[in-house]
């Protein structure tokens, strides 16, 4: 088994759940409470803006070889944000001065903590784990989906042929990387893939139950 697969297996349970949860059922089924979305996407819109943060840490932080392939990345961040706008457009909803929530804000900070504190191959693990969620989340919506949705620009994006593409080039790097780390490095790789599962099931509930600052 591959370490990617290894790492799935891992967390199976765990990974079942973040991709069936309620959020995506319910955007599958069309039965997604009127604003949940609109939520989500005000969140993983400061997400994505402040994960070219992290991407560009790792790039400065990559192998030669590999400084391409994520560097590439960093245009397609943009033409994310870029479809969160226009979607926002459509559907009236303020991008303006969105602060992020608590799960949105620890989720971001996680990610630059690793990056600047951890080796490159664990921050790798981290980059794979959240595109992997996210590519597995919104294809189950897409084999699961009852009818057309009006986010259906969204789940055909993230579903697509080019982002399974993506994904499975991340699985392949992630295997390379650690094939070269020692017992120790591959504890912790594994470490962090489980806390990116927890933190995007908890997304998923914030956009569904509300997360706010209780102060």
């Amino acid at each position: 088994m591959v370490f990617a697969e290894q790492l799935l297996h891992g967390v199976a349970p765990q990974w079942q759940a973040m991709v069936q949860h309620p959020f995506l059922r319910q955007l599958a089924d069309g039965t997604l409470p009127h604003g949940c979305f609109e939520k989500w996407l005000q969140q993983d819109y400061v997400f994505v803006r402040e994960d070219l943060g992290f991407i560009g840490c790792l790039v400065a932080r990559a192998p030669q070889p590999l400084r391409r392939m994520l560097g590439d990345f960093l245009p397609a961040l943009h033409r994310e944000l870029d479809l969160f706008e226009a979607m926002a457009r459509e559907l009236g909803v303020s991008l303006e001065a969105v602060e992020p929530a608590p799960v949105c804000h620890a989720y971001n900070m996680f990610l630059l903590a690793t990056v600047h504190t951890r080796s490159f191959a664990e921050s790798f693990t981290v980059l794979y784990g959240a595109e992997k969620a996210y590519y597995d989340s919104w294809a189950w919506v897409k084999t699961h989906q009852q009818q057309p949705s009006p986010y259906q620009r969204f789940i055909d994006h993230w579903s697509s042929d080019a982002f399974a593409a993506w994904v499975r080039d991340l699985g392949h790097t992630l295997d390379t990387l650690a094939a070269r780390s020692g017992p120790d490095e591959l504890a912790r790789m594994e470490e962090l893939f489980r806390f990116v599962v927890r933190y995007e099931y908890l997304f998923w509930d914030m956009a569904l139950q509300g997360s706010e600052w209780p102060i």
